[in-house]
């Protein structure tokens, strides 16, 4: 629902990881509300990400293959910041929680995703 909202309003979260969703309980919460911390990273849509330090082996995990590249590249600054690529991260995060295990282990592993989707494209 929070992602859905900030999307609504043309925002992109740009750090989903397991470190940054919290469950509030009590009476203004109900006893299950789960939300996102740590808007800091937050972009217009078409903005480009910001070169943050972050835990990118943790985030790499998580991370949409583009960035993943962009990482890379040392370029993360010139990647607009798109919706999907939060999709993508709560894809994998929800992969990791209904699993145990994360879909990458690094950055690199989305990296040569990314490069394989490209070579099949053409």
């Amino acid at each position: 629902e929070s992602l859905a909202h900030l999307h609504n309003e043309k925002y992109v979260y740009s750090e989903i990881c397991p470190h940054n969703i919290y469950r509030f309980r009590g009476k203004r919460y109900g006893d299950n509300c789960w939300k996102f911390i740590s808007l800091s990273h937050c972009r217009k849509q078409g903005q480009p990400h910001d070169d943050f330090s972050i835990d990118w082996p943790l985030l790499g995990q998580y991370c949409a293959p583009e960035v993943a590249v962009a990482i890379q590249q040392r370029a993360l600054e010139e990647l607009p910041s798109e919706p999907e690529q939060d999709v993508w991260a709560l894809a994998m995060l929800i992969f990791h929680i209904m699993t145990g295990t994360a879909y990458f282990t690094d950055v690199n592993e989305a990296r040569v995703v990314l490069r394989g989707l490209k070579e099949h494209d053409t």
